[in-house]
């Protein structure tokens, strides 16, 4: 595992154990770019159950703001991952946990098929929908509001509050990061300005998206932004210190 997990600038996956627990581990998933989750720090548990490998290992997400946050169809509010390998979704014989999977198997998958760029058709019976002007502008939609999200929990919480096992990877992932993650926000801003800017000329002033989905006010997109950008300077702060000291 340890020489075969993904690690590239794009997006990487991080494994940490409990020597205390061998039936326990802890995931870190970086959000690819050109997706919504684009440098997103994403947390998952892994618990091996005593009859692991015959049965697949029960994987929860984390990144849920206490379960008020749907980042993907597949990722449910209450940490459920839905994926055929982990027997949590009905699919072919072959996409099934069997004894011959192996962890870097699943994580991969994980990687690969939730962390895509139009997540939307990730929803059963969505996908007719990919080659329609409502589809694409629903999927645009959503996109939109997973963008925020991703600044706000899997990037601003994660900046505020790393978690003590993955810290100094996070920090470091943010401080390489950093001018993209500007951008991306500063993107985010522009879009929530642009729907805003939409809505005014439909007496819709204050919501970003009309009523097939979910809102967010553009106030919470500035909030959020001003907030990544106190923790990213103040990151820049103390690793500029770090690297005098070495």
């Amino acid at each position: 595992l340890e020489n075969n997990i993904p690690l590239n600038e794009s997006n990487s996956i991080f494994v940490c154990i409990d020597e205390s627990r061998c039936d326990l581990m802890k995931v870190l998933i970086t959000g690819p770019d050109q997706t919504p989750y684009q440098n997103g720090c994403f947390e998952f548990d892994v618990f091996f159950p005593a009859n692991y490998p015959f049965v697949p290992p029960k994987m929860t997400f984390l990144t849920t703001n206490s379960g008020e946050v749907r980042f993907n169809p597949n990722l449910y509010q209450d940490g459920k991952v839905c994926l055929s390998i982990l027997n949590t979704w009905e699919g072919r014989p072959e996409e099934k946990w069997n004894p011959y999977c192996s962890l870097l198997q699943l994580l991969v998958s994980v990687q690969a098929l939730i962390f895509v760029k139009e997540p939307y058709f990730n929803e059963p019976g969505f996908e007719k929908y990919i080659c329609t002007d409502k589809g694409q502008h629903l999927s645009k939609s959503y996109n939109q509001q997973l963008n925020h999200a991703t600044l706000q929990l899997a990037i601003v919480e994660q900046l505020r509050k790393p978690p003590e096992c993955f810290k100094d990877i996070i920090l470091r992932h943010f401080w390489f990061k950093k001018d993209s993650v500007r951008q991306q926000a500063q993107q985010c801003l522009n879009d929530a300005m642009q729907n805003c800017a939409r809505g005014s000329r439909n007496e819709d002033r204050k919501l970003l998206y009309s009523s097939e989905t979910e809102t967010l006010s553009l106030k919470t997109v500035a909030t959020t932004v001003e907030a990544l950008n106190f923790h990213l300077n103040r990151l820049e702060k103390t690793r500029g210190l770090c690297e005098e000291d070495e």
